[in-house]
């Protein structure tokens, strides 16, 4: 295995562990990302417009005050698609995890994008399972809008 096909394969795992460990602010999986990194939550039907890792860590922690638990998984049989010359890795991970509204699980395919060197991320592109993804959100939009007003 070629010493960057190594580093692409530690910076996508890292990424999965930053996943599965994000911390209160998203910091576990933002800490593998280079400052100017975007995201991109696709497929375009769900009209999210990128992130920075600033809108990334205030998405997760609004949405993260109603999960429970979750984890990130490889799905079984397939392993990291790492393409070397165009510093990329795909990732098919399934998501396992409860909210207060009930159970959530997802299916993701993540196309990282890293540096030169393969040492950080650059672009997070996530496509996934709409239908789960925007009965989540609702739920969390709904509980927001219902959550009594703190006074200023």
């Amino acid at each position: 295995m070629s010493s960057i096909r190594e580093q692409i394969s530690k910076t996508a795992q890292g990424y999965m562990d930053g996943l599965n460990s994000p911390g209160d602010d998203a910091s576990g999986v933002i800490a593998h990302r280079t400052p100017d990194c975007v995201q991109r939550i696709l497929p375009a039907a769900l009209n999210m417009p990128p992130h920075t890792n600033e809108q990334y860590r205030a998405l997760m922690k609004q949405s993260g005050a109603f999960v429970t638990r979750i984890s990130f998984a490889l799905a079984e049989g397939r392993p990291l698609m790492i393409d070397e010359t165009a510093r990329k890795v795909l990732l098919h991970i399934l998501s396992d995890g409860d909210t207060v509204f009930g159970p959530y699980n997802n299916e993701y395919f993540i196309v990282l994008t890293t540096t030169e060197d393969g040492s950080q991320i650059t672009e997070v592109t996530e496509f996934l399972d709409t239908q789960k993804f925007t009965s989540f959100t609702q739920a969390v939009q709904d509980a927001a809008q219902d959550a009594p007003k703190q006074p200023e």
